[in-house]
């Protein structure tokens, strides 16, 4: 399947590109090939490797900071489309089931009621380790509660919210729980810690979730189709990810975001990856579009312990850190990653998508 996907692919290639593209074309696939071939899962499916410049990293500067007291570990970003200048953030485990709305210095969103105030309660929901936010369908906010340092857990799950009213709202109720898990998973802990999931995203008319691999450093990418959730789990144990493609971005990912359904932010702890999405196709038995992301950017950074980025427009990026700091980063000072033909040789390899 794999060979007859390529050859597709390089045929593909061949009738819109000239010579010198499709030497590109082959040499990174080559590239890519022989990563697999000497990896753990040679066997299973190739490893995605990127090239990129060689750049030192870039110091960011701080634009704003977290002085709510109780936000005192923001593990993800979400930036809100009804209500201008707010971004929804929590906190990582240790915390009980609540969010935040913020602005983009950092300061608080809260009722002008003079009740007390310390967050927007999620009722129906628990925090064992929360780890990010991200904007769903129909004016929905996900939260993932699918944190795993010890690769131990049992029940990994997306909680649904209607997006609340950050000027009104004390408390929202869940709509939707959506246990998942990993079919790779055979014995918890396994033997490589590789099912621990802290970037989750909305794109196109799936979930993604990115899973690291504290063994290797690889980021595995898996998909949920949000459509499968209508007829239920078949399985007691929830939703099986699909795996989709493992890449090398060159550090831990902590952190993803969409917009629109037009580019992908990845953040690691040293760097930062945008994705353009400028063509889908359909993924190979179903009817279901897939992203095919070719031009993209990068920049390894500097910002102490980053943990969330959300999009402020298509062209800008927040970034919050453990410490509480917020940065903004401009797509435009990024360096220009894999050119269009490069990717599409390597992403059509077997599945044709993210």
């Amino acid at each position: 399947m794999i060979v007859n996907r390529r050859d597709w692919t390089l045929r593909r290639i061949w009738s819109n590109a000239d010579s010198s593209i499709i030497v590109s074309c082959l040499c990174l696939f080559s590239v890519v090939f022989l990563t697999a071939c000497s990896g753990p899962w040679a066997s299973e499916r190739a490893v995605v490797n990127i090239p990129v410049p060689q750049l030192a990293p870039r110091a960011l500067q701080a634009t704003g900071y977290i002085s709510e007291p109780a936000i005192n570990e923001s593990s993800g970003l979400a930036k809100s489309d009804r209500y201008p200048n707010t971004f929804w953030t929590l906190n990582d485990s240790g915390d009980r089931a609540r969010i935040f709305a913020i602005h983009e210095d950092g300061s608080l969103i809260r009722p002008n009621d003079g009740k007390p105030y310390d967050g927007i309660t999620v009722e129906g929901a628990s925090n064992i380790d929360w780890e990010d936010i991200a904007k769903g369908p129909d004016g929905t906010l996900l939260i993932a509660d699918t944190g795993n340092n010890a690769n131990k857990r049992l029940d990994l799950v997306v909680y649904v919210i209607s997006e609340p009213n950050p000027l009104q709202d004390h408390e929202v109720t869940v709509t939707r729980t959506i246990p998942v898990y990993f079919p790779e998973q055979k014995a918890f802990p396994p033997e490589n810690n590789n099912f621990d999931c802290e970037a989750v995203f909305y794109f196109g008319d799936s979930l993604y979730f990115l899973a690291k691999h504290r063994a290797d450093r690889l980021s595995a990418f898996y998909r949920l189709p949000y459509s499968s959730l209508e007829e239920g789990p078949e399985d007691p144990r929830g939703y099986p990810l699909r795996l989709t493609d493992t890449y090398n971005l060159r550090g831990i990912v902590t952190a993803a975001d969409a917009f629109q359904s037009r580019k992908v932010a990845i953040l690691t702890y040293d760097s930062v990856w945008v994705f353009d999405q400028i063509e889908a196709i359909a993924m190979e038995g179903t009817t279901s579009m897939h992203p095919l992301f070719r031009n993209g950017y990068w920049q390894p950074v500097r910002a102490k312990q980053c943990e969330a980025i959300a999009f402020i427009d298509e062209d800008t990026l927040l970034i919050s850190n453990e410490q509480r700091d917020l940065y903004v980063l401009s797509i435009d000072e990024m360096a220009p990653i894999g050119r269009a033909s490069e990717r599409t040789s390597i992403n059509n390899r077997e599945l044709g998508h993210l």
